[in-house]
């Protein structure tokens, strides 16, 4: 398979690689950043900017193993967020980020950035959990900042509904200096609190475990990372939920692919369509759900 990647893709910029556990991975190097993706769920683990940290924490215990997903970087939940709706044995979060994508093209633009296309469509395993017929492209752009989209083509005759999420995981040297910024005035759903609905007051600070969607929302958030002096800007379109998530010290302890002091050290802001933002479409049409991340 490497051998064949790198003779139909590589470049100067592109190069196709064993990563973990003979798991492959496209390695970006350009002038504007550095950056890794699996092909294992088409997951982005690492974008550095020149000169900077990496923006995103992966987990010194993530598991790469067929099948599971990757601790870190930006899982693609779909075509579920969380659980199952009707069918909790069927696992949380869909098959997209547990699936080998495929390659389908890879570019150098005019200014020196680099886009790497993927693909993923139906196949007998994928029906047999979802039984629909459809086409995923996922475009990422690495260039001074990291863009990203997902577009689901739906080739049925007839409608299907979808939830999503870009399941952001953002590295920071202490959460307990750090802030989320953007989100004030907006509604949530809190999962810790019995779905009850509660409205944002000022910045998100995290002293607790906290997994929120934030409903109805389209408006970009900044990540402010105190110790660091640097603010992560989270630019979002075609997604109505911002979800917030960090599973604090005792559920850090029980997951096996999160080192115990690992939460201190990433907040989850999520572009998503969830709960009541689940997203309708019909035969024939797309939807694209997209992000860009950018130091500010």
């Amino acid at each position: 398979m490497l051998s064949q990647l790198n003779q139909q893709f590589s470049s100067d910029q592109v190069q196709f690689v064993e990563g973990e556990q003979g798991f492959v991975k496209a390695v970006i190097n350009n002038h504007f950043a550095q950056c890794e993706i699996y092909l294992h769920g088409a997951h982005v683990t690492s974008f550095v900017p020149q000169g900077q940290e990496d923006l995103f924490w992966l987990s010194k215990q993530a598991v790469f193993v067929e099948g599971k997903s990757i601790r870190g970087g930006i899982p693609i939940c779909w075509p579920w967020f969380g659980g199952h709706w009707n069918d909790a044995s069927k696992g949380a979060h869909g098959f997209a980020r547990l699936m080998d994508w495929q390659v389908v093209d890879v570019e150098t633009t005019d200014n020196g950035a680099t886009e790497l296309i993927f693909r993923l469509s139906d196949t007998d395993a994928t029906f047999a959990i979802w039984p629909f017929k459809f086409m995923l492209q996922y475009r990422v752009r690495v260039a001074e900042q990291l863009s990203v989209s997902l577009t689901t083509t739906n080739i049925n005759k007839f409608d299907f509904q979808i939830s999503e999420a870009l399941h952001s995981y953002f590295s920071l040297a202490d959460i307990h200096q750090a802030v989320i910024q953007g989100l004030d005035g907006t509604s949530y759903v809190d999962a810790l609190n019995d779905s009850l609905i509660t409205p944002q007051s000022g910045d998100i600070e995290i002293d607790q475990e906290v997994d929120r969607v934030y409903i109805n929302t389209q408006d970009t958030c900044v990540l402010v990372d105190q110790t660091r002096q640097r603010n992560v800007e989270v630019t979002k379109s075609g997604s109505d939920s911002t979800i917030v998530w960090n599973p604090w010290i005792d559920k850090a302890k029980r997951m096996p692919d999160v080192n115990d002091e690992g939460y201190q050290h990433f907040m989850c802001i999520e572009t998503a369509n969830a709960l009541d933002n689940v997203v309708t479409i019909g035969p024939g049409e797309q939807h694209c759900v997209s992000l860009k991340i950018a130091l500010s």
